[in-house]
C-alpha cells in the first residue's frame, strides 16, 4: 500500500509540492485499506494539528489502531498523546489493589 508514502511526499513536500489536504486524503484513503502507518500518520497529523484541527481523542484512536498492528512508533507516540491528555499509559487508578 502505497498511500501512505505517497501521503508523507505530499506532507513534507521533498519530491512534490507540500500540500496537506492531498496528504489527508491519501493517509485516510489507507488507513481505510488497513495500513498501519497510514493511521500512525494520521494519529500524528489530529495530535499536531498539521492540516486538520488538532484532536487527541482522533490522534489516539489511529495510533491505537497502528500501535495495535505493531507499530512500535505508533505505540510511543501513543503514550505521549494520553499523556498531553491526562491519562498516561499504565496509569492505576487510586484504590487499585494487585
Amino acid at each position: 500500500m502505497a498511500f501512505h508514502r505517497l501521503g508523507r511526499e505530499y506532507q513534507v513536500g521533498s519530491d512534490v509540492p507540500r500540500n496537506m489536504d492531498k496528504a489527508i486524503t491519501l493517509f485516510f484513503r489507507g488507513a481505510e485499506l488497513g495500513s498501519a502507518e497510514a493511521h500512525h500518520l494520521l494519529g500524528l497529523t489530529y495530535a499536531e494539528g498539521d492540516g486538520l484541527e488538532e484532536d487527541l481523542g482522533k490522534a489516539t484512536r489511529h495510533l491505537q489502531i497502528a500501535a495495535m498492528a505493531g507499530n512500535a512508533e505508533a505505540r510511543h507516540n501513543l503514550a505521549i498523546a494520553e499523556t498531553k491528555m491526562g491519562n498516561p499509559a499504565g496509569r492505576k487508578a487510586k484504590n487499585h489493589r494487585a
